[in-house]
């Protein structure tokens, strides 16, 4: 961490782009206030000339538990929610398709021709790939977003059933529980999970049995 006076201590950054250029689909950012593909020395850029986002922390997070029963059922689930944090979405990388075959959805929008610059932020493929140029342009504005999200952490239903022997009383309950249940809702267009949630969802179900005499 190297705290800056005035911003988060979680900071997001990004490059400033310019945009792809119209002939080659190069990204493109500012150098002295010009658009460059000088990659090297844009890399190299002040901080102080960065795109400034916000934090990469939720500032404003909590979580909701609520309970509903309808006759003999008992409903409940868990809501959790973040707001007002930035993160930095993965693309497409040509140096790691070149080398390993690690591909990315991006890679069906990227330029093709001129007149792609101004459908997309995508930039062209290029052999062999410019490690620096992948870096900027992964490191840049358009990969920026913001991450706040209300998701279902769990949901649980459960039903009591009473069954009489002669003289004996078993009581079951039967439930049935999803945890990671999905996002509600999120901020960002691109249909991205800002906690780039490593677990699928879960579903259990139970049965408890317990007699009386």
């Amino acid at each position: 961490m190297n705290p800056r006076e005035g911003l988060s201590p979680y900071p997001v950054f990004a490059y400033r782009f310019a945009g792809l250029e119209a002939q080659t689909g190069d990204p493109q950012g500012f150098l002295n206030n010009e658009p460059s593909i000088d990659y090297r020395k844009l890399l190299a850029d002040s901080v102080n000339r960065l795109h400034y986002f916000g934090s990469s922390m939720a500032p404003y997070f909590g979580s909701w538990r609520n309970a509903l029963g309808i006759k003999k059922f008992l409903l409940s689930f868990l809501v959790s929610y973040k707001f007002g944090h930035f993160k930095q979405s993965e693309t497409i990388n040509y140096s790691a398709l070149f080398n390993s075959y690690v591909g990315h959805p991006d890679f069906e929008d990227r330029w093709r021709q001129p007149g792609d610059e101004s459908e997309t932020t995508i930039p062209s493929m290029k052999y062999p790939a410019n490690t620096n140029r992948d870096k900027f342009y992964a490191e840049s504005e358009p990969n920026i977003f913001r991450a706040d999200f209300i998701r279902l952490q769990d949901i649980s239903l459960s039903y009591p059933l009473d069954i009489k022997l002669g003289n004996k009383i078993t009581k079951m309950t039967i439930t049935g529980h999803v945890n990671n249940a999905g996002v509600l809702w999120k901020r960002n267009k691109k249909g991205i999970d800002p906690e780039n949630y490593p677990i699928p969802a879960s579903r259990h179900f139970g049965l408890s049995v317990r007699l009386l005499y």
